[in-house]
C-alpha cells in the first residue's frame, strides 16, 4: 500500500471525489448519458452471533462519506445508509460487542442495495442464526433490490437460493464448504 504525504493523492480520497463528482444538483453523468437519481436507500445486515465488525463499520463508512463530500460541495448526498438487524441490539462476539441497528427487518418497507458482512464463526450455525434474514431478503430482492455480500456473508446469501445457478465468490479457505 502507498502513502501519501498528500492525502488528496491516495486511492480511497480519489475513489469518494469521483463518486461525489459524479452527482450533479441530481443529475448522474457518465460517457454515455446522463439521468436524475433518487437517493439509494443501503441495508447494512447486522447478523447475530459473530460477524465481522470492520465490514459492518467499514461498508457504513464509505458510503457516508460518499454522502459527507458531497455535501462540503453544495450537493445532495447520495445514499441513507442503516444498519438493519433481526432485533433492536445485537450481541458480538459472546458479549463482547453490542451493536443497535437503526432499523429492524421488520421497519423497512423497500431498501435498494442489500450488503451481507462477512459472517464468522461455525458458518452452518451463523446462517441457522440469521434465517429469519431470508425471506426478507428475498422478499426486498422481488422488489426491485440489489443483494451483495462481503467474503464469507456469501453463505447467508447462498442461503436464499438466489445465487443458485449463477457465479458467486466467498473467502478462499471455505470454497470447499461454500460449493
Amino acid at each position: 500500500m502507498k502513502v501519501h504525504k498528500n492525502p488528496e493523492q491516495s486511492y480511497f480520497f480519489n475513489f469518494i471525489r469521483a463518486c461525489a463528482n459524479t452527482a450533479i444538483s441530481g443529475v448522474v453523468c457518465d460517457k454515455l448519458f446522463s439521468y436524475f437519481y433518487k437517493m439509494k436507500h443501503i441495508s447494512i445486515l447486522v447478523p447475530e452471533g459473530h460477524t465481522s465488525l470492520p465490514n459492518i463499520d467499514g461498508t457504513h463508512q464509505i458510503f457516508s462519506e460518499v454522502n459527507r463530500l458531497l455535501m462540503s460541495m453544495g450537493r445532495k448526498p447520495l445514499f441513507r445508509v442503516e444498519l438493519v438487524g433481526l432485533k433492536k441490539e445485537t450481541t458480538q462476539r459472546n458479549g463482547v460487542y453490542k451493536i443497535c441497528p437503526d432499523l429492524t427487518i421488520k421497519d423497512v418497507k423497500k431498501t435498494d442495495l442489500i450488503i451481507i458482512p462477512a459472517l464468522d464463526g461455525d458458518l452452518t450455525t451463523a446462517v441457522e442464526n440469521n434465517k429469519e434474514f431470508i425471506p426478507w431478503i428475498i422478499h426486498q430482492y422481488n422488489n426491485g433490490a440489489e443483494v451483495a455480500s462481503l467474503c464469507l456473508g456469501a453463505f447467508l446469501l447462498a442461503a436464499t437460493g438466489l445465487v443458485n445457478g449463477r457465479k458467486c465468490a466467498t473467502h478462499w479457505m471455505a470454497a470447499n464448504e461454500f460449493k
